[in-house]
Parts: C-alpha cells; sequence; structure tokens
C-alpha cells in the first residue's frame, strides 16, 4: 500500500498487524399486554465492540507524508432503544 502525498509522489505505509476483538451485548425488554391480541413492548441493548487503534501519518506543510505520530484508539460501543407494537393473529 502508498501513501499519496499532495501530487509529491508517494511512500509506502507498512500496515501488518491485525487485532482481534471480541464483541458483547446485554439486551432487556418488557412488553404489557393492551388486550388479548395487542401488546406494546420496549427494549434496550447495549453492544460493545471492543477497542480499535490505527495509526495516523503527518503530512507536513509541504505535501509529504513523514512518520507515523501517535497510535489513535477508540471504544467502540452502541446503545439502542426500541419500542413496538405486536398484534397476535
Amino acid at each position: 500500500m502508498t501513501l499519496e502525498g499532495a501530487g509529491k509522489g508517494s511512500i509506502p505505509v507498512n500496515n501488518k498487524t491485525t487485532d482481534n476483538n471480541i464483541a458483547w451485548n446485554l439486551g432487556l425488554g418488557v412488553a404489557y399486554a393492551v388486550t388479548s391480541k395487542l401488546s406494546l413492548d420496549v427494549g434496550y441493548k447495549y453492544t460493545n465492540y471492543g477497542e480499535i487503534k490505527t495509526k495516523h501519518v503527518d503530512v507536513g506543510s509541504q505535501g509529504f507524508a513523514g512518520n507515523f505520530v501517535d497510535t489513535m484508539k477508540a471504544k467502540v460501543t452502541s446503545q439502542e432503544l426500541t419500542a413496538g407494537v405486536r398484534y397476535q393473529f
């Protein structure tokens, strides 16, 4: 892989490392029977995808890429709130 540097050529980028994460989630919900055939429900789900890491390249004001500056880290999660109506036939 190469990194293009604002028309000044390209430099090779070494990205050989790969990490795997374990994702997990936790959910809960409740339903309320309005009638014998109609119910309302709400739910919540939290998902944790783990931590991602990536390196970024310092691109100088002269338009060429320099060294890898540092590793950026982020924890990736999501939260979902759902609402629904169920009708039983």
